[in-house]
């Protein structure tokens, strides 16, 4: 049986909307490609804004934090997320980064044409999605070579803030599946819990567990969209230590429970591999 290469999971197309103080922070353990459809906004990739348009493509290594700021971004995606089981086309995929360019519909047709076979779903259409896959990072390795002398890197560093707020979301960011108590962030920075809030609020229009707790509906929506895992398991997952907090929280910022959610997001799935 000859060897696979790529295992694809979900081929997903997306549209965000602006929503005030979400900026949906999270990380997994595959590769993601995000092509921007249509619309404007900013990816978050590590500590670095990325300001995208329509025809710009998103790489995403396992494990790095990633997300769309939904502050600024109005736009809509197709997303393909998959393992690279082999380590030549891994070690490929990893020198990539991000990469814009102007009137080529390469990767569209290329993501299309995988949509395509998904629906169809003709024989042999795995090996044929994994191969349009390898085509993919083929050409955008080969696009950021010819393109790394004359554009300027699209990813560009967050300016390092100083402030309190500041510091406070970062942490809250990477670290909202664990444990975090105002009476720990107080403890943390060293200030009082009033102070805390209220620098918070000022900067963010809303208080630090509010925040953290919309960051963890986020990343609970992702895990319903793509994972099989319960629903308590993805509340604990997310942070959340009981089940029915969650799916109260859930409801009240969603305006459906969690297990309706799943059940929405995955009828606009075009396919799933498993």
């Amino acid at each position: 049986m000859e060897k696979q290469n790529i295992k694809t999971y979900v081929v997903i197309k997306y549209k965000y909307e602006k929503q005030t103080n979400n900026t949906n922070v999270h990380s997994h353990n595959f590769y993601q490609l995000m092509y921007i459809a249509s619309g404007e906004g900013n990816v978050i990739i590590k500590e670095d804004l990325l300001n995208v348009k329509k025809g710009d493509v998103v790489f995403i290594e396992p494990n790095v934090k990633h997300g769309v700021d939904l502050n600024t971004s109005n736009i809509t995606t197709y997303e393909i997320k998959f393992d690279i089981l082999d380590e030549e086309i891994d070690a490929i995929a990893r020198t990539i980064g991000v990469i814009h360019y102007e009137e080529d519909n390469k990767i569209k047709n290329l993501i299309l044409k995988i949509i395509d076979e998904c629906k169809e779903l003709r024989p042999y259409y795995k090996k044929s999605v994994e191969n349009f896959i390898s085509q993919i990072i083929i050409y955008l390795t080969r696009q950021k070579s010819l393109m790394e002398e004359d554009e300027e890197k699209m990813l560009v560093s967050y300016e390092r803030h100083s402030s309190l707020a500041s510091k406070i979301k970062a942490y809250i960011d990477f670290n909202y599946s664990k444990k975090v108590s105002l009476i720990d962030l107080a403890d943390m920075f060293l200030v009082s819990q009033s102070h805390l809030c209220r620098e918070f609020s000022k900067n963010f229009g809303l208080s630090p567990i509010k925040y953290l707790n919309n960051l963890r509906i986020e990343k609970a929506k992702e895990l319903l969209s793509i994972s099989d895992y319960s629903i308590g398991e993805i509340a604990y997952k997310v942070g959340f230590n009981d089940i029915h907090y969650f799916s109260r929280y859930f409801n009240k910022q969603e305006n459906v429970s969690p297990a309706k959610y799943r059940k929405t997001i995955r009828d606009v799935l075009v396919f799933t591999v498993t």
